[in-house]
């Protein structure tokens, strides 16, 4: 049973990724392979985009990780619940588009007032499209470097507790901390960089031509990406790199930070200057009006909604079959399932225009063009954006240290025991997979806007673009305002995720607001350790009590009792036959005592002192 369901999630999370990524990847290079399309060589435009793209890149890479690593050092010295607000927002500012923030300080100076005629006066147009530019990336990207460095700061917290013994300036702070981070801080560069690198609605709304929009340009004018196999290339060893990086990637356990807690006043202040304020000055100045943007675009929406339900449902397979293959036994499963890991991660940081290509040529040359007419061709090409989170997410499922050792001593025999003893973690997961797939499907512009089939009503996001293109701000503030609302409620699920399932209830709790202090327990008692002496337990697993006794139950099934003081007084061993483990304990009113047994149940009978096994069912 447990091999068939191994066997079975494996198979899903495969399907889905063969489907969405593989088919379409191989595909395409077998055809352009057969047909020779690849006929030019590296030029010298190509060479300066390649350098364009990486220079800025990498530049925002450098200041968006000078910015964010400290705060990330900060946020683990705050208290507990100050560090879950702003992991909040930190979460609902990556799930907002970019674009969106370039978008409110390219606003900060529309056409019509002062500071446009200026700028325009002087000749700095594209000089402050390009400062917009730079801006909104780092502006948006910092919450990454934060997020990695708090990470690596709360498994190692040695360097912070050592620079308060010393009294170390802030200096020599700053220097320990790049000497002994150098290596994750170079991989939080190197991963700020690829997301830039694969952005194309932003360098193309700036102006600024980079590998994501010139493969645009190059789709759109009827030509192949692999007639620019530099550009193509390119964005695939890019992709490669930080796939790699992301997978090696790990913090280790958690430890204590000190108690001395800091003030979130500069985070909250980098925060709102960067990302809040641009956004809130900007739903002001446009006056956007949310409900008359749903009547006019309506039916765009309820299209938009039902691509990204298919998406989240997606999502929560992927999340459901990585979570249990990275929980498995078996090695190859487990290297199945680094390999589907690795195979998202590329997609995702993959140039919109490479995808679309794979899809556009698999698609069209196999006889499945209808797929191509219809919005499931746009549910399979968002989920290469949002399939690394719901795959890294039941990574992050897995990653629970209880649930390694309950799957190693217990395997679950059925499909419906695994995501019981998965239910907490995958409950939260699921919540944050589902609002990021429905804000990141709502928000994607690059490949909706170039695989969208013709229709009556387009995706919203193709009415999104056209908007910011024709400057109709009052449009796109009502759409952002939507996917700001989405990345909220996912920034709440991450905020209570350490309390369980307190991010799901909390509503129905509020109308049962009388609460009182449970006064601590004064005279508790421990019994017992770990061991198989008398007195000890492996793994115990169900305990049952009367006026005389408390018996316990083990998963060797040795049964122990003892008195109300905990002193053993015998024990008793049960003959497992391999059928299963003990699951439960109890003593009836006769002083029988009954073991359940995974699969069957066993009783004892006090008259005849004698242990019958039957089936169950």
């Amino acid at each position: 049973m447990v091999i068939k369901k191994n066997i079975f999630l494996t198979l899903i999370g495969l399907g889905i990724v063969f489907i969405v990524v593989l088919y379409p990847a191989i595909l395409s290079l077998f055809l352009v392979s057969d047909k020779s399309e690849i006929a030019s060589v590296s030029s010298p435009s190509s060479i300066e985009i390649v350098l364009r793209t990486l220079i800025w890149s990498i530049v925002v890479g450098i200041v968006a990780t000078a910015i964010g690593w400290p705060v990330g050092i900060r946020l683990v010295s705050l208290k507990r619940n100050t560090q879950r607000a702003l992991l909040a927002m930190f979460v609902m500012t990556l799930i907002i588009p970019a674009y969106a923030i370039f978008y409110v300080w390219w606003q900060a100076w529309p056409s019509g007032t002062w500071l446009h005629a200026i700028i325009v006066e002087y000749g700095y147009l594209g000089v402050a499209s390009k400062m917009c530019l730079a801006i909104a990336l780092i502006a948006w990207s910092w919450p990454i470097p934060a997020l990695i460095s708090s990470m690596v700061a709360r498994s190692d917290n040695s360097l912070s507790i050592l620079n308060q013994l010393d009294n170390t300036s802030i200096f020599r702070k700053g220097v320990l901390r790049i000497q002994k981070d150098i290596k994750i801080i170079s991989v939080s560069i190197l991963i700020v960089a690829a997301i830039t690198a694969s952005n194309t609605t932003c360098f193309d709304l700036a102006q600024v031509v980079t590998i994501g929009n010139e493969l645009r340009s190059v789709i759109a004018s009827g030509n192949s990406i692999f007639s620019v196999p530099l550009l193509s290339f390119s964005g695939l060893i890019i992709a490669v790199i930080s796939a790699v990086l992301l997978i090696r990637f790990s913090s280790k356990s958690p430890v204590s930070i000190q108690a001395n807690h800091k003030t979130a006043i500069p985070i909250l202040i980098l925060w709102f200057a960067l990302s809040g304020l641009p956004l809130f000055v900007t739903f002001i100045i446009t006056k956007s009006n949310v409900v008359e943007f749903i009547k006019l675009y309506q039916g765009d929406i309820a299209k938009s909604l039902l691509i990204a339900l298919g998406v989240a449902c997606a999502s929560v397979l992927i999340l459901i079959a990585s979570a249990t293959m990275h929980l498995s036994s078996s090695s190859t499963t487990k290297t199945i399932a680094k390999g589907i890991d690795f195979s998202w991660i590329v997609v995702a940081f993959l140039p919109a225009s490479i995808v679309v290509s794979f899809y556009s040529i698999s698609w069209h040359s196999t006889g499945i063009e209808w797929m191509y007419r219809t919005p499931v061709i746009l549910i399979f090409a968002h989920l290469t954006k949002v399939g690394f989170v719901a795959s890294l997410g039941g990574k992050w499922v897995a990653s629970c240290s209880s649930l390694k050792t309950l799957f190693a001593l217990d395997n679950a025999q059925s499909m419906k025991q695994t995501l019981t003893a998965l239910f907490p973690r995958l409950v939260i997961s699921c919540v944050v997979i589902v609002g990021v797939s429905f804000a990141v499907s709502l928000s994607e512009v690059a490949l909706t806007n170039q695989l969208s089939p013709p229709s009556t009503n387009q995706p919203i996001a193709v009415a999104l673009l056209n908007a910011m293109h024709y400057q109709r701000p009052q449009t796109v503030t009502a759409a952002l305002l939507i996917v700001i609302l989405v990345a909220g409620c996912s920034g709440l699920v991450v905020a209570f995720a350490n309390r369980k399932l307190v991010a799901l209830l909390f509503i129905v709790c509020i109308g049962s607001c009388n609460s009182y202090e449970q006064n601590p327990i004064a005279d508790a008692i421990q019994i017992g350790g770990a061991g198989r002496s008398d007195g000890r337990f492996t793994t115990p697993r169900a305990i049952a009590t009367n006026n005389d006794v408390v018996v316990v139950i083990d998963k060797s099934g040795r049964l122990q009792k003892f008195n109300h003081d905990g002193v053993f007084l015998s024990s008793w061993e049960l003959e497992l036959s391999g059928t299963g483990y003990p699951t439960g304990v109890s003593i009836d009113s006769d002083g029988s005592i009954w073991i359940a047994v995974a699969i069957r149940r066993l009783w004892i009978d006090k008259k005849s002192m004698q242990s019958m096994l039957a089936p169950v069912g």
